[in-house]
């Protein structure tokens, strides 16, 4: 009886397999576009080359030239071919917040691509109110002082000070794991108990007004051997919509198959033809010292 028992539930465990079907001769590499840009600066855009599954990434940057045309709330502003050097591409024009910007590249032998994406209002800031130390927590209270716009934001933490190496001491910066009472974040199933490096959340629910969100770190989290902390670090992006999406998609796919979260499919970005994305964002940043 314990031997059909046996037979039975390996059945199940091969029929709840998921064959993924995987040809590589139809593999076709694509441009992997990496642009994530703030206003008032030159518009840099890294380009890569996609890889096989089973393949390796190559150690060599592009260096090629490119066929580039930019436009700006429908005006074409760039129309030319530029120089990708180990890998990058700077052209001569800074975003404007508020814009509409659409990319559209040519490089021999990979497909077009084309990108759009708009600029946030640079009108959002942020401020950490207090500092406390609990027995398992530190804790941190900030305000986000939102615009009557719709916002999205992502917001992450960081802590700085002095790491011995050798017999020297040097500055160091390391990202620090947070949690939060406050339901606003989007968490995965994963962080939604332990925390995470990375918060995103919109203003649906504050819309134009101050919001206080309490955050919570695990005093143990800060226990990095051989290193003192001096400075909490708080930044927080202030990114377009479709920036948000995507970052939502990411977390959504990182969900264990079968949760609540979980996203079956290809993670694109908003780039036709390609992979990677165009995105704009601005960031503000708070700091206050480490004094425990």
């Amino acid at each position: 009886m314990k031997k059909l028992g046996l037979i039975i539930w390996m059945i199940i465990l091969i029929a709840c397999d998921k064959q993924i079907p995987y040809d590589e001769n139809s593999f076709n590499p694509k441009l992997v576009v990496n642009a994530f840009n703030q206003p008032d600066s030159l518009l840099r855009i890294k380009l890569d080359e996609s890889f096989k599954v089973l393949g390796n990434p190559s150690i060599q940057k592009l260096n090629s030239s490119i066929k580039i045309k930019l436009l700006k709330d429908s005006t074409k502003i760039i129309d030319g071919t530029f120089w990708i050097e180990e890998g990058e591409v700077v052209l001569p024009h800074k975003v404007e917040a508020g814009s509409i910007y659409h990319l559209i590249t040519e490089l021999n032998n990979y497909p077009l691509i084309e990108a759009s994406d708009r600029v946030p209002i640079d009108n959002v800031s942020i401020n950490i109110d207090t500092i406390t130390e609990g027995s398992v927590y530190y804790k941190l209270d900030i305000t986000v002082k939102d615009p009557p716009t719709d916002n999205f934001y992502v917001l992450d933490i960081s802590i700085s000070g002095k790491e011995l190496s050798g017999l020297d001491s040097i500055n160091n910066t390391y990202p620090i794991i947070f949690s939060s009472v406050d339901k606003i974040f989007s968490s995965s199933i994963q962080t939604i108990s332990d925390g995470s490096k990375l918060a995103l959340f919109d203003d649906n629910l504050f819309n134009g007004s101050d919001k206080k969100i309490g955050i919570r770190i695990l005093k143990e989290n800060l226990l990095i051997p051989r290193f003192k902390p001096y400075t909490f670090t708080i930044k927080l992006k202030s990114v377009s919509k479709s920036m948000y999406d995507y970052y939502t998609t990411i977390i959504q796919n990182n969900n264990i198959y079968g949760g609540p979260l979980y996203f079956e499919g290809q993670i694109e970005g908003n780039i036709n033809g390609g992979l990677g994305g165009f995105y704009f964002y601005n960031q503000y940043s708070e700091t206050i010292p480490f004094v425990f």
